[in-house]
């Protein structure tokens, strides 16, 4: 009996702060396929930024983000990330 396996989707997280001057560039860089991929995602977890990081992930399309209104940190960053990612 041959088992077909679904191709995995992949959620590219990045944590930010204050990052509104890099994020477009950043988010050009990513990659739109892989092989073996069946669709790629992009979570933008916004930690705490006053430069609008959060208006200009939504102005690129970024499919997912999450928005703390104060810093709480890279570790706290990355467990929302994760979090977001199984929900």
């Amino acid at each position: 009996m041959l088992v077909e396996h679904a191709q995995p989707k992949l959620i590219i997280q990045i944590p930010c702060l204050d990052e509104r001057e890099h994020l477009p560039g950043t988010f050009a860089d990513l990659p739109r396929s892989i092989p073996g991929v069946a669709e790629i995602e992009v979570l933008i977890i916004d930690d705490g930024s006053s430069d609008g990081t959060s208006e200009v992930a939504a102005e690129l399309g970024v499919h997912h983000i999450v928005r703390f209104p104060r810093n709480r940190g890279l570790a706290a960053a990355h467990m929302a990330g994760l979090d977001a990612c199984l929900r």
